[in-house]
């Protein structure tokens, strides 16, 4: 919440969704700007006092609490999204590195779809998102992977789902029946697609089946020059 309401706090974006949807022709704008108005009015609705300036004194005290906290939490889902949500350098042990593994394993395992996305963003986004960690899944694709398997395992990721409003509050990506039609439309072409879907049907399969284990295994790193 702390982050994403961040983003209301910038200058209004409206403007220039409405250079864009100009191209569209007249019928077309207009259904891309209803939906974006009630999605814009419902982020703001939403994030109430969450919205912060992300680099005020304010916003950092409390994400450090935030973290501080969810790391410390006895659930998994806060304490991934601690790990994603770690700044700053940051160095791993061998240990280190095995439980944050278990610990992805574990929420794959846990019977609870939202935490995937949660997965995906360790994988992505996080100070150690990097294959000699975490594995192959590690990097670029990762969110939009384990949001998909999410999706498939029974996370909200339909037309009022909370993802697809923001992606159109935020990023003016609006109109859209689903949150997977969105996420190929709008961020990721044909070749990264087939690769996405390749891996979605591996990965749900053997997630139903329980067989999770080495999934996040390190890849060894190339010899340096």
């Amino acid at each position: 919440m702390l982050q994403w309401c961040g983003e209301l706090t910038g200058s209004d974006p409206t403007l220039l969704f409405e250079q864009q949807w100009q191209w569209l022709g007249d019928e077309a704008a207009a259904l891309e700007r209803k939906p974006y108005a009630e999605a814009r009015a419902w982020a703001i609705e939403r994030c109430g006092e969450w919205a912060l300036v992300p680099d005020s004194d304010r916003a950092a005290a409390l994400k450090a609490q935030l973290i501080e906290r969810a790391r410390q939490s006895t659930d998994i889902r806060d304490r991934l999204r601690a790990l994603a949500a770690t700044t700053g350098s940051i160095e791993i042990d061998a240990n280190q590195a095995i439980s944050m593994r278990q610990m992805l394993e574990q929420a794959l395992l846990a019977g609870r779809p939202e935490l995937l996305a949660d997965v995906g963003r360790v994988l992505e986004n996080s100070l150690v998102a990097r294959a000699d960690l975490l594995g192959p899944y590690a990097g670029y694709g990762a969110v939009t992977l384990f949001s998909l398997l999410g999706c498939d395992l029974g996370a909200p990721c339909g037309g009022d789902s909370d993802a697809l409003r923001r992606s159109c509050a935020l990023r003016g990506y609006c109109g859209y029946p689903d949150y997977e039609t969105m996420l190929f439309d709008a961020y990721h072409g044909a070749r990264a697609r087939e690769l996405i879907q390749s891996h979605r049907a591996d990965l749900l399969r053997r997630i139903r089946a329980g067989d999770v284990v080495g999934l996040f295994d390190p890849l060894p790193l190339p010899p340096k020059p």
